[in-house]
């Protein structure tokens, strides 16, 4: 939020939504963070990570899938309805890792 990069309107915006969140009494964090969304988004969008960065986020992540065991969450959550819906997400976000994966290697060719 605290960027040089607003524009005029853009810090006007701001400013009045931590007076807001300053001056009224029942004003909350989320009062202001929801403000933030619908009124300056593009200050939420992430920036890509420099290629280094990247590299090195994928090298952990590549070592930690590595030595993953399925056990690991038969054996930290009791119920099967728990660990059915933990193993949907992990097989969900792999296979998400995975198209993305091959996209962005088809695009370094």
């Amino acid at each position: 939020m605290f960027q040089t990069e607003l524009d005029q309107p853009q810090k006007r915006v701001a400013l009045k939504i931590f007076t807001d969140l300053i001056e009224r009494d029942d004003a909350m964090y989320d009062d202001a963070f929801f403000q933030i969304q619908t009124r300056l988004p593009e200050l939420l969008a992430e920036k890509p990570p420099k290629p280094q960065k990247l590299i090195g986020l994928i090298t952990s992540l590549t070592e930690t899938l590595k030595f993953y065991q399925v056990s690991y969450i038969n054996d930290s959550v009791k119920r099967e309805l728990q660990r059915r819906h933990l193993k949907d997400g992990l097989e969900s976000a792999l296979t998400s890792l995975i198209h993305e994966s091959k996209r962005l290697k088809d695009s370094l060719r």
